[in-house]
């Protein structure tokens, strides 16, 4: 039972994120329906998770192609999205080629796929998302982007601070691991569980971020 109550909750911020559709305007859908899709897909990895350790399964090697490479391309696809200089763009694409290579080089030898949750490629997915995150928080006071409207009201900002704040608490863990202890792996243990439950936190903003213009009332939001 308890098994399920992560995944569980992650369902819940796909359903409460569908009425979205209806309400977002147009320049929020292409954001909402990439967030949407992140949410749906981690939502269905979880759930075969947990069917996997009923079934003493191993299944690393999702989690390592979805949560680990396939949620760190996505999310810098939303970074993408949300920057308009030119030089900023090309960067996010440098970025995501130089992780889809080191991840390759970790699984073929450092980190089978297959075997364990691949800490060397999330590490380095992590700083660069954090950066990003960072940049974004850079431009909103630099380009005064959101001059006419009020920060809380819009989309990505909540969700970007969400993504800073689970991958920076995320970093801290998993590059910590390796100096632990293994006498204090249960104090690992429960940690972990804090990290999953700041990603239900996560998913749940991000799929209830795109009623903010509505929670916050405001006029449009540039594009």
């Amino acid at each position: 039972m308890i098994l399920y109550i992560y995944p569980g909750l992650i369902w819940l911020a796909v359903l409460l994120s569908i009425p979205a559709f209806f309400v977002v305007n147009t320049q929020s859908k292409k954001y909402h329906r990439l967030i949407f899709g992140i949410i749906v897909m981690v939502a269905v990895l979880e759930t075969y998770g947990a069917y996997s350790i009923l079934n003493s399964q191993n299944s690393s090697i999702f989690h390592n192609l979805l949560f680990v490479h396939a949620e760190s391309l996505l999310l810098l696809y939303f970074f993408y999205l949300n920057f308009s200089l030119k030089k900023v763009r090309q960067s996010i694409l440098v970025s995501g080629l130089v992780l889809m290579v080191w991840a390759l080089i970790n699984s073929l030898f450092f980190q089978p796929i297959n075997s364990s949750f691949q800490t060397y490629s999330f590490i380095p997915s992590a700083i660069i998302l954090i950066i990003y995150c960072i940049g974004y928080f850079y431009s909103i006071i630099k380009e005064d982007k959101f001059q006419d409207v009020k920060i809380v009201a819009v989309p990505s900002f909540w969700i970007v601070t969400v993504v800073m704040f689970f991958y920076s608490c995320s970093l801290m863990f998993f590059a910590s691991i390796p100096l632990v202890n293994p006498e204090n792996y249960e104090l690992v243990y429960k940690i972990y569980n804090l990290i999953r439950g700041l990603s239900i936190l996560m998913y749940l903003i991000m799929g209830l971020a795109f009623y903010a213009p509505i929670f916050f009332k405001t006029r449009s939001i540039p594009d």
